[in-house]
Formats: structure tokens, C-alpha cells, sequence
């Protein structure tokens, strides 16, 4: 049997318990001891519901997880938009609400008041951590989808808010119940990205909070919150998505993605400190060359940890020394990392894609020594499920990498003779830009006007008849261009081709 691998881990900030994601499923485990302390399963999806192919794709997965301060509440959320809370001891789902998009980053502010979420459309919104509609009687249906109870004022109203995607007042969208109008739970958007938000994290410096997020563009952006409409400033240089980021210090942040480096900046100025290169590193762990995929960045004091897709080891960098940082150590691994922690011992556990290699064990765990290297040491063995119940996706963060097509070389002869309505990248076009003559094209090639198997006049043709002086394509203005002068060197060309016909018939 081989086991499905935990694409999500998470450790308690006090006891030797580890919450790891199975898929769609969730799990606790005690790490002394490798025993699995709860389980919860994600509810089956209707017999009768149809996924669509992102669904299938994507599946239900948990993807990101968050722990209150005292440990005792745990939020997820992940491909099924939906928000849970669960009792963080027992695995008991204590509310659980939909959000509009798929959630990709989730963090805690307000003392554990309020959750912050970060979907895959660009948006950070807020909703409040715990439901004053906990207290309600009723619980979602079996198949945990929204119930609507007997206490519902109209089935109707709130069946047809749903097709609309609205929600009358005093109506809970994840449980479809009637509440009390200080209960209902509007959504609150506190900012947005053009592109798609690649992750979400927060920034304390004195007793202020900051958003920083980052998205597909390789923009990297620091709001203030609560009033996260003002952006206190941007971290520019990045030429690939970036997909990780993390705080070091009060002033340092460090930033990764699609680039072959990791980024440091001092981000109340915006300058960027050092570029870490990547590139020579992880060639070496996977003996082979090409582009790197930052997955994690995890930092331990003055540490961070590293994972790259598909690389079978763990990158760590020392800023203890006031020069510029650099790798110090590549702890190799059994197989590519999907995730990192480290727990309340100090030690750092690896989640391992066991389907790479199917004889490992889902977790590795190392420990540095009196030097400071990591040394691996001796884990319990830990239950997951077998891979025949279903596989997630688990390497997501290269497929944020933008396609970009590379420009082609045209050597040949008729290359110079500009086509009507294109012209190669900085060369002159040679006819007039305007909207009557790309009609006039237009329809002697779909055969409209005589002539149609003249659809194409090169530049020479109308500039031998000194009708088409050059337009320069910087400007886009056509230079006195005369519409009378194009259209009767078409209809000319036209006649000629008739008369050309006619005498063939002859």
C-alpha cells in the first residue's frame, strides 16, 4: 500500500502535535508517538452533482491552515470554498461557511477575532473567526452542505438568493438559516489584485499590522490593516510570479517564486537588501538543470528552511552573520518535500510525496547538532490513506509560471512586403490605418467586390502609384492620406482583372 501524501502541515504552537492535510481529509497526530489523534473526513459530494473539469482537476483539497494563539481552534480551507472551524483537540467541526472564491491563504488578526482570507481571484476579505449563529440550534445536513431548517422564514426567499448569488437580511449563505440581523455575515473586502493571489501573510512592526501578498504579476504588495486600501508601498523586482513570502525581522522580509532566487528586503523602504541565488543549489540536488519553483519558505530565528518543487532536499540559509546570507546547507531528502514545520521540540518535519518514492514515510524529521547541521533522526511510523481513495494535486506552485512565447525570426524574401493590416515589430507600414480601407480589405476577401483573389496588395503595389505615402508605426498617424486615392487604386486593380477576364473569353 502506498500512502497519500500530507500536502499541508501544521504544528501546534506549544504540544508535540502535528494537523496535516490528506486531500480533502484532516488529521492529528502526536509526534512522540506517531498515534493518530482524530480524524475528520471531508463530506461526500451529491450523487447527482456533476463536477466540472476544474473540479475534477483540483479536487477538494486542503490547502492552507491556521491555528488561534492558545492552539485550541484550527480554520481551513482549500479547492471547495469553503471556510471550517474545528476544535483543534478533538477535530470537531464547530462552523463551517462558503466563500465566493477558492481560498489559497488564511491568517488571524484581532486577537483571534476575525480570519483573513486570500482566494485565487486577487481579493483579501475578512469574516469574523467565531458565528454569534454557533449558539443556534440546527446543524448542516449529513452530506455537509447548507441546511435550511424548519426555522427558515422562506424556503422560497432563500432558494432563489442562492440562484442569484444574493442573500436576504438575516440569512446565513453557509447554512442557509434564518438569524438575528446583528447575525448575518457580510463579506467584507478589504483589497484586491488585478492577477491571481498567489499567497497572503502578515507583517507586525510595533503595535501596527500590515497584509503582505503577492501575486501571478510579481508584484508584492504591504497594506495596512484595518485600513487596508492604503498601501504603504510595493517590492518591485521580481520578474517571475512570486509564491512564497515570510517575515525575518521587523524591517526584513524575504520573498521567492519563479525566479532562480530568493529575494531580501528591508520592506519599510522597499530596497531590495540581496538576490539569494537558487540556481547552482538545487541543480545540484537534482542532478539536473532548469527552471526552480519556490513551494515554502520557513523561518526558524535567524533560519530559513527552503523547499523548490520537485527537489529532494531542504534548503537553509543563515542570516546570523551580518554578510550577505547564503546557503549554507542542503539537507538531502528520501524525496521532494511538499511541506515544512517545526514543532515545539524544535525539530524540523518534512512531509514527503511518497508517490515519487512509495517506501518512504510520510514524515522526516531532523535535528540540528552542537555545530548547527541538521542531522535526521529516528520518527515513529504514521497512518495516512491509501492512494487508491484519490490523489490532489500536489506540485501547484510551478503552474503559476506565465507561457510566455518566444518572438520568431521571418528570413524570408516576402517578409519586407508588409501584409494589409500587419506589419513586423518596429517597421513601417506602408497603407493607411484607417477604418474604410480594412473594410474595403475585408470584403474582397470574403468575395464581396471584384478582385477578391487580389485580397492581398503588397506595399510596393500602391506605392509605385504614389497613393499610399508611408505611415510610421511609433505615431500610428497616416501622412495626407487620401481616401478617394485608396479606393480608386482598388477599383482600378478591380477593372484591370475584369477586363483581363473578359479578353481571356474572347
Amino acid at each position: 500500500m502506498v500512502a497519500h501524501p500530507l500536502q499541508t502541515t501544521l504544528s501546534h504552537p506549544s504540544q508535540p502535535i502535528l494537523f496535516a492535510a490528506v486531500g480533502p481529509h484532516l488529521r492529528s497526530y502526536d509526534l512522540n508517538t506517531g498515534a493518530t489523534l482524530a480524524k475528520w473526513l471531508a463530506p461526500a459530494p451529491p450523487a447527482d452533482k456533476k463536477p466540472t473539469r476544474e473540479e475534477i482537476l483540483a479536487g477538494d483539497a486542503i490547502r492552507t491552515m491556521v491555528l488561534t494563539k492558545d492552539g485550541s481552534k484550527l480554520a481551513i480551507s482549500g479547492e471547495d470554498k469553503v471556510l471550517r472551524v474545528f476544535d483543534a483537540s478533538t477535530l470537531e467541526l464547530i462552523s463551517e461557511r462558503t466563500v465566493p472564491k477558492r481560498v489559497c491563504s488564511l491568517a488571524l488578526v484581532d486577537n483571534d477575532a476575525t480570519i483573513l482570507t486570500g482566494d485565487k481571484h486577487g481579493d483579501v476579505s475578512s469574516y469574523p473567526f467565531t458565528l454569534a449563529s454557533e449558539e443556534r440550534q440546527g446543524a448542516p445536513a449529513e452530506d455537509g452542505k447548507p441546511a435550511i431548517t424548519e426555522e427558515t422564514e422562506s424556503l422560497a426567499a432563500g432558494s432563489a438568493a442562492k440562484k442569484q448569488g444574493k442573500v436576504p437580511k438575516g440569512y446565513d449563505l453557509a447554512w442557509g438559516q434564518k438569524t438575528k440581523d446583528t447575525d448575518a455575515i457580510p463579506e467584507n473586502l478589504l483589497l484586491g489584485h488585478v492577477s491571481m493571489l498567489t499567497t497572503m501573510s502578515l507583517l507586525h512592526s510595533n503595535s501596527s499590522t500590515y497584509i503582505m501578498t503577492a501575486d501571478r504579476d510579481e508584484h508584492v504588495r504591504i497594506s495596512r490593516y484595518p485600513k487596508a486600501h492604503v498601501t504603504e508601498r510595493f517590492l518591485l523586482g521580481h520578474t517571475e510570479f512570486v509564491g512564497s513570502v515570510a517575515q525575518l525581522d521587523e524591517d526584513v522580509v524575504l520573498t521567492a517564486g519563479g525566479d532562480s532566487w530568493v529575494g531580501v528586503w528591508n520592506w519599510k523602504t522597499g530596497k531590495l537588501l540581496h538576490k539569494l541565488d537558487l540556481a547552482d543549489a538545487v541543480k545540484e540536488a537534482r542532478g539536473e538543470d532548469g527552471k526552480s519553483a519556490v513551494s515554502q519558505l520557513h523561518v526558524v530565528e535567524n533560519r530559513v528552511f527552503v523547499i523548490v518543487e520537485k527537489a529532494p532536499a531542504v534548503f537553509v540559509v543563515d542570516f546570523s552573520d551580518e554578510k550577505v546570507p547564503s546557503i549554507t546547507e542542503a539537507i538531502a531528502l528520501p524525496a521532494p518535500a511538499l511541506a515544512l514545520v517545526t514543532d515545539s521540540a524544535n525539530r524540523l518535519w518534512a512531509s514527503i510525496d511518497t508517490i515519487e518514492v512509495p517506501s518512504a514515510s510520510v514524515l522526516v524529521a531532523f535535528e540540528a547538532d552542537s555545530q548547527g547541521k541538521y542531522k535526521s533522526i529516528n520518527t515513529p511510523a504514521f497512518e495516512s490513506l491509501d492512494v487508491e481513495a484519490g490523489l490532489c494535486p500536489f506540485y501547484t506552485t510551478e503552474q503559476l509560471r506565465k507561457r510566455r512565447r518566444e518572438p520568431q525570426a521571418d528570413n524570408s524574401e516576402d517578409s519586407t512586403d508588409v501584409k494589409l493590416g500587419r506589419s513586423a515589430p518596429g517597421q513601417k507600414r506602408k497603407y493607411p490605418n484607417g477604418p474604410d480601407f480594412k473594410k474595403e480589405n475585408q470584403a474582397r476577401k470574403k468575395g464581396k467586390i471584384a478582385g477578391a483573389e487580389d485580397a492581398v496588395i503588397t506595399a510596393d503595389d500602391l506605392s509605385a502609384e504614389g497613393k499610399v505615402p508611408e505611415v510610421d508605426t511609433t505615431s500610428g498617424l497616416a501622412k495626407e492620406v487620401a481616401k478617394d486615392e485608396v479606393e480608386s487604386s482598388l477599383q482600378a486593380k478591380a477593372e484591370e482583372k475584369d477586363a483581363g477576364a473578359v479578353a481571356t473569353l474572347d
